[in-house]
């Protein structure tokens, strides 16, 4: 009996990347499982847009590295000929066809006779919740109807991947959350291998089953969602993961995950977070999401630190608090709406609500 383990949905080795002399990707490695849901996100020029476009066939890279498709080479071969399709931002719809025309569109170029064409794209647009809108014209759907259009199209095809690259940037916030959930669900019955690009990071952290998160073409973590949210490894990935109250110190002690670092202030506890062991006597910092602060801090609290309110802003359900500190502005999250402006609070956090790294790995 063949007890063969199946090959990954994708393969990337050592892939790199150059415009002139910009290094967009640097030795890249990825794998991606069949049926899972990938998001790669990172800062603008960190080389997410560039993987995705090498993935999809629309650029070589120039400096080496293999890509590999249900373990096939693939460098050597044009887009129509790669088993993927792509969504974009922007839909890429043809004006001038129907949404019938524009879905069976990816068939007809690979030869697919009409009637087989008008039954798969029937099948898909039913898929994307879009039945009997063949005869329509792009010109006459809203924002959500083109992408659940642009999604029909790439379904129809039967891809072994689906590339999406900021595939709900441009709608706005509640039919972006609704569309998330409807592809995540759509996914995950499907069982269809995604592989996303991404600004949002509520976006990211709600569809997907692992993030990359890139930074000057090198991959600086990968994980599942809840990991690189509540551990990242570097002081980068933290403060994109949105753990923005941060200082730094020397790391004093260390053991069963729990770390303490020395500042000017005194010391400060938390869990580690680093990729390798913590070590006595190196640099650290130490980060905590707004959320976590507490304007009010107890006796649970072993950190608390003081800081003088600058600003604060009203949310509905809360404020957004800016706190001047030694260690820069603190932000805080709470839940209270009262004027706060100029006055001095003591705040602080739990040990197991902020995460401590190696500084040297940022």
């Amino acid at each position: 009996m063949d007890q063969t383990t199946p090959s990954p949905a994708l393969q990337v080795e050592r892939l790199s990347h150059a415009y002139g002399q910009v290094t967009a990707l640097d030795a890249v490695e990825l794998a991606v499982d069949r049926g899972e849901l990938l998001t790669i996100v990172g800062p603008s020029g960190s080389g997410k847009t560039s993987l995705l476009r090498i993935l999809a066939g629309f650029e070589t890279p120039n400096r080496g590295g293999r890509l590999r498709i249900g373990g096939k080479d693939m460098l050597d071969l044009p887009p129509d000929r790669r088993p993927v399709a792509t969504v974009f931002q922007h839909y890429a719809l043809f004006p001038h066809l129907s949404v019938g025309e524009n879905v069976e569109y990816g068939l007809r170029v690979r030869g697919v006779s009409r009637p087989q064409r008008r039954a798969r794209a029937a099948e898909a647009l039913e898929i994307m919740r879009l039945p009997g809108r063949e005869a329509r014209r792009i010109g006459q759907l809203s924002g959500g109807e083109r992408q659940r259009v642009a999604f029909a199209r790439a379904l129809v095809t039967e891809p072994d991947i689906l590339l999406l690259d900021e595939p709900m940037g441009a709608l706005d916030e509640p039919l972006r959350r609704a569309l998330e959930a409807e592809i995540r669900g759509l996914q995950r019955t499907l069982g269809t291998t995604v592989i996303q690009v991404t600004h949002g990071r509520e976006e990211a952290l709600a569809m997907s089953d692992r993030l990359v998160v890139l930074r000057a073409g090198r991959v600086e973590q990968d994980a599942t969602p809840r990991t690189v949210f509540e551990r990242p490894v570097t002081r980068f990935v933290a403060g994109f993961m949105g753990l923005t109250n941060q200082m730094t110190g020397r790391i004093v002690s260390a053991g069963n995950g729990q770390v303490s670092i020395e500042t000017a202030s005194g010391r400060f506890d938390g869990q580690w977070s680093g990729a390798a062991p913590a070590r006595p006597g190196t640099h650290g910092f130490l980060a905590v999401h707004p959320e976590k602060l507490r304007l009010d801090p107890d006796g649970a609290c072993s950190n608390q630190l003081e800081g003088r309110v600058v600003q604060a802003f009203y949310q509905g359900l809360g404020s957004r608090i800016e706190l001047e500190t030694e260690f820069g502005v603190f932000i805080a999250i709470s839940g209270c709406n009262e004027s706060l402006g100029g006055t001095i609070n003591r705040f602080g956090w739990t040990a197991g609500d902020c995460v401590i790294g190696n500084l040297d790995a940022t």
